[in-house]
């Protein structure tokens, strides 16, 4: 995912934390700045046999509060269980314009 992502955008700063005992916990799997915007993606794989919305599920609640923290602070985050959909979750990112009163001064780069 992460070659994914830099072949795409290769200015993007992706960092894949370890996570451990001093780490808080419900970190995302991949944090990014790309063209100013915060990315998080939890990652998840399909155990064999097991469905992609399954897979989906297996995100812990501590996942889904830094998840839902993450996009009230103005990033966006989002489970993603493919290549493909973490792509498109990076492009959704980029591709938000700044509304008229939140201060930002940025336009979507083509």
């Amino acid at each position: 995912m992460i070659k994914a992502v830099k072949a795409e955008w290769p200015a993007a700063w992706v960092f894949h934390p370890l996570g451990g005992m001093y780490q808080k916990p419900g970190i995302p799997d991949l944090l990014m700045c790309v063209e100013g915007r915060f990315v998080g993606i939890e990652l998840k794989n399909p155990h064999p046999g097991e469905s992609d919305e399954a897979a989906r599920e297996r995100t812990t609640p501590l996942q889904r509060k830094c998840i839902r923290e993450i996009n009230a602070s103005g990033g966006v985050a989002r489970t993603a269980i493919t290549v493909e959909e973490a792509v498109a979750v990076v492009r959704h990112a980029v591709s938000r314009r700044a509304t008229p009163d939140s201060g930002e001064k940025w336009e979507r780069h083509a």
